[in-house]
């Protein structure tokens, strides 16, 4: 029966870790994009989002409101872009096991 040690566990999640990247949004299974946030910076990042587009529309009226919407709508897309899973070609179709 083999033991692990502290030293043994502590170095094998640290080399899982450096071996997949931690991705706040995943790619999606089917088509092209991102999917819900897989981790908590992800899910703080979306929620912030959220907050900061309900307040500046709030208080914004008219066409500077609209300016407002279409800005927090690219900055997410950045967020997402740059910390997410590159999105490659997507999966169009079932496969079967």
């Amino acid at each position: 029966m083999k033991r692990t040690t502290p030293v043994s566990v502590a170095f094998s999640t640290t080399a899982m870790a450096s071996m997949r990247h931690d991705y706040w949004f995943p790619k999606k299974r089917f088509g092209w994009g991102w999917g819900p946030p897989r981790n908590l910076q992800g899910w703080a990042v979306l929620i912030a989002w959220l907050v900061l587009l309900t307040i500046g529309k709030r208080s914004l009226p008219g066409l500077s409101g609209i300016a407002f919407f279409f800005g927090m709508i690219a900055l997410l897309g950045l967020i997402v872009y740059f910390k997410g899973e590159p999105p490659g070609r997507g999966n169009w179709k079932i496969r079967k096991p």
